[in-house]
């Protein structure tokens, strides 16, 4: 579906869509892989194969844009409504096929019809006079939206000739209603309303007699999602509708993802084959929040709100559709509110947001739902300011004439990557070349796809932190599998290898999640993956599942090398819903899930919890209720089902690699969503702190002490530095657990006995005379995690100070010391 502001101008941004539908239908440049390949069991080829490269003609001109021409366009169109062209937008309903995810109910086959928006009132026309015999009914979409019953009234030449009683047995099991009208050239279908002014039901195998000759409309010869109303299907006119229905006012809906089934998906299992955790994991300690992008904003004017957001050095980026906003990290001040349509300069929906800690830089990504998937990346660590913009035409080659959905992200030190379901096909990844994106005047790299990968709900690339061997992605290829494929080096060229699969604990997809004042209950979407992160040799991801009759949330933590699963925790309740769930893993291998709950007795809210790595396999701590739900939530689609979300975000803090935020949403007051922005912290050192007091050297400088990084007893460097040195004379770094202020060879002693020291280092800086351009640098974070020294362990405090030779000191006692660092050590 395509989301478009009324009346919204070609000019948006011209740069980025000049390419006419000829253009879009040349073809790539393919690098030909091997045709004839063994399959696994998944249907996926075995070893690795190389893509097709996208043609230049294929990418709209990159362009480089300040925020202040987002604004003017923001401003150009502001009043306008976002239009949905696929929304009611106050119409009557349709006879519609459901897509394969919402084709529940099925008398013969996997495809019916039923009354779109729930119309009460609904019209098929014969060409010719005919006895109706009969037809299969069984309810659509959410329970409570099933029709209370249906009657069928027969026409000939536009008169009433015959009524039916009423037939009451709708629900989860197709059951027969025996019309027997003869002579008819039209048929009514009216239903009970159950919601609001709207019922929902399926018809199948509808039955009738032509010239003595039996047809049955079984639907197998249409395609999932198809429109039936203004068309001839099976030589019948099948009308819109004319009931007098409210159908939650014409609200405009994103679609749902669009799916296919799963080898070996069994909606029934009622257990996820694990024992559930305890709760006996470490939860973070909640921090800053705030209220993040809400319903009404600009551009946010459509449900569900598929809501992402990461955190960055200074602000918080979230985009839901179809809006993006900005957020100052502090004070959770909103810096920036703008349509996505202002944004891109076209309409796009599915949004995607992340941080790239390799580069600094800012990522959105969105679909237009048509040929194109929108990127952009931004020139700085300001999401504010100046961004490089493009868009690329991803139906070519096998995928030409498919449409993307469900767009994902990852990234690594080497590319960008994204994945999308091509419909109604299979699955593509796609690789882009980030170096032409970091030089001086930014241009699009080089954009690699692989095409036509067996359909796996959602293929999830990692978040990719430190060095890896390629870059990892993650799906669910069944109800006991995930599979693991990994784009390798240089993305100029790169190839796909299918890494394998992992056997994990049956699980299923969940149900759909009650809550307080739902009706019907809430679509918890399917038991696709939801995010990944690639860490320190491991995959982590997340999904929902059902655990009797509950959605809950799954997570898994795979090591790559070899392939296995380490361990898998599964956070459920039996009394509430956990949904919508994401995951981030900081450098210790801690680890925050967020995602939605709620309960017959509970509105939808915001919920996160955690794990330290020292707890035991599989535990997190109890959910938090992070922000509560305000009220009611109802606002069901086409469909008759309830839509709140595809998916949520959390991140991990650049600034300290320890912190995590997510994005959520919950349940405003009004009938509408909200988003909540949160942080935890699971650092509860302060940063470290200079104490005591310098000794002026020989040639009036002052020695200091500094650091950079975090002292962890798992993280990445933490460096003790010291500046202001005599150039080329040794010194060292000594560290006790104890301070002191006491004098000491012409200065103060800053560790208390007992001392250790590092080994003598010379200061560099000028080759010749003597002056204060002597360094001195030491890795104190190798020191911990070398593990020789026990005093060194999570939770310790250090003390550290610089000593160095200067002959000229005037004190005469020929050394030199630095003021000290006091810390505490990290897990």
């Amino acid at each position: 579906m395509k989301l478009t502001r009324a009346s919204a101008s070609v000019t948006f941004c011209l740069a980025l869509s000049t390419f006419t539908q000829a253009q879009d239908a040349q073809p790539a440049q393919a690098v030909s892989a091997p045709q004839t390949r063994p399959l696994d069991d998944g249907g996926e080829p075995i070893g690795t194969v190389s893509g097709e490269k996208i043609g230049a003609d294929a990418i709209a001109p990159g362009v480089i844009e300040d925020m202040s021409v987002v604004l003017e366009r923001e401003r150009a169109h502001a009043g306008e409504p976002v239009v949905n062209p696929k929304a009611r937008h106050g119409g009557q309903g349709t006879w519609v096929v459901p897509a394969q995810r919402f084709a529940k109910f099925p008398h013969s086959g996997t495809r019916y019809a039923f009354n779109k928006w729930g119309d009460t009132r609904m019209g098929i026309g014969f060409k010719r006079v005919v006895d109706v015999d009969g037809a299969w009914f069984a309810g659509q979409g959410g329970e409570d939206a099933w029709a209370a019953g249906v009657q069928v009234v027969g026409f000939r030449a536009g008169a009433e000739v015959a009524r039916t009683a009423w037939f009451e047995d709708i629900d989860a099991t197709s059951s027969y209603f025996a019309l027997n009208l003869k002579s008819v050239d039209r048929i009514e279908i009216l239903a009970r309303a159950s919601l609001e002014s709207s019922g929902w039901y399926a018809l199948d195998d509808l039955a009738f007699h032509v010239d003595g000759a039996e047809r049955v409309i079984d639907f197998e010869d249409t395609e999932f999602g198809k429109k039936l109303t203004g068309s001839t299907y099976a030589s019948l006119d099948w009308e819109t509708g004319s009931g007098e229905f409210s159908s939650q006012s014409g609200t405009d809906y994103v679609h749902a993802p669009v799916t296919q089934p799963l080898p070996g998906e069994n909606a029934n299992v009622v257990t996820d084959g694990l024992p559930k955790a305890g709760g006996l994991g470490t939860n973070p300690t909640l921090t800053t929040n705030f209220i993040g992008p809400k319903f009404g904003d600009s551009g946010a004017g459509f449900i569900p709100p598929d809501t992402v957001g990461a955190i960055g050095p200074n602000h918080f980026l979230a985009s839901v559709n179809a809006n993006l906003s900005a957020y100052n990290r502090t004070t959770g001040a909103r810096v920036l509110n703008v349509a996505l349509s202002s944004f891109f300069g076209a309409g796009v929906g599915d949004p995607r947001v992340g941080y790239d800690q390799h580069a600094g830089r800012w990522i959105v990504l969105a679909s237009d739902f048509s040929t194109r998937v929108y990127f952009a990346y931004s020139l700085t660590n300001d999401p504010t300011g100046s961004w490089f913009k493009t868009n690329i035409n991803v139906s070519q080659g096998a995928d030409a004439g498919l449409w993307p959905d469900y767009p994902t992200l990852g990234f690594d030190a080497n590319g960008v990557y994204f994945s999308c379901f091509m419909v109604p096909a299979g699955m593509s990844i796609f690789a882009v070349d980030k170096a032409p994106l970091l030089g001086g005047t930014p241009t699009m790299g080089t954009v690699t796809a692989f095409r036509g990968l067996p359909y796996e709900s959602a293929i999830q690339p990692c978040v990719t932190y430190g060095t890896a061997p390629g870059e990892f992605c993650i799906s669910r290829t069944g109800p006991t599998s995930l599979r693991v494929r990994r784009v390798n080096a240089p993305l100029t060229a790169p190839t796909l290898a299918n890494v394998g699969t992992v056997t994990v604990p049956v699980n299923a997809a969940p149900p759909n999640a009650t809550a307080l004042g739902s009706s019907p209950a809430l679509d918890a979407l399917d038991g696709r993956l939801m995010n990944s992160i690639y860490r320190n040799g491991s995959i982590w991801t997340v999904h929902c599942i059902g655990v009797s009759g509950k959605a809950a949330a799954r997570f898994y933590q795979l090591t790559t090398g070899p392939l296995t699963s380490q361990q898998v925790g599964t956070i459920s309740d039996p009394t509430l819903n956990y949904f919508m769930p994401s995951i981030a893993v900081n450098v210790a291998g801690d680890c925050v899930l967020g995602f939605s709950g709620s309960s017959t007795s509970q509105f939808v809210g915001s919920y996160l919890c955690g794990r330290k790595s020292t707890d035991a396999a599989g535990e997190t701590g109890v959910p938090i209720l992070v922000k509560a739900g305000e009220g009611s939530y109802n606002n069901t689609d086409g469909n008759g089902n309830n839509r709140w979300g595809d998916y949520s975000l959390t991140s991990v803090d650049p600034l300290n690699d320890i912190d995590m935020w997510t994005a959520q949403e919950y349940a405003r007051s009004g009938n509408s969503w909200g988003t909540w922005i949160a942080a935890t912290d699971y650092n509860s050192c302060p940063p470290p702190t200079a104490y005591c007091t310098a000794k002026v050297n020989s040639e009036l400088c002052v020695p200091t002490i500094g650091f950079t990084g975090t002292p962890s007893a798992a993280g990445a460097p933490f460096t003790v530095t010291g500046v202001e040195f005599l150039n080329k004379k040794f010194g060292l770094l000594f560290y006790g657990t104890q301070p002191l202020g006491a004098a000491f060879q012409g200065g103060h002693l800053c560790v208390k006995a007992p001392t250790k020291r590092t080994p003598p280092q010379n200061a560099g800086g000028s080759p010749t005379g003597n002056d204060c351009t002597g360094t001195y640098a030491v890795d104190f974070n190798a020191l911990i995690q070398a593990g020789t020294d026990p005093n060194l362990v999570a939770g310790a405090f250090v003390h550290v100070q610089w000593w160095a030779r200067d002959p000229g000191d005037f004190t005469g006692f020929g050394t030199s010391l630095s003021d000290a660092l006091k810390f505490e050590i990290c897990p």
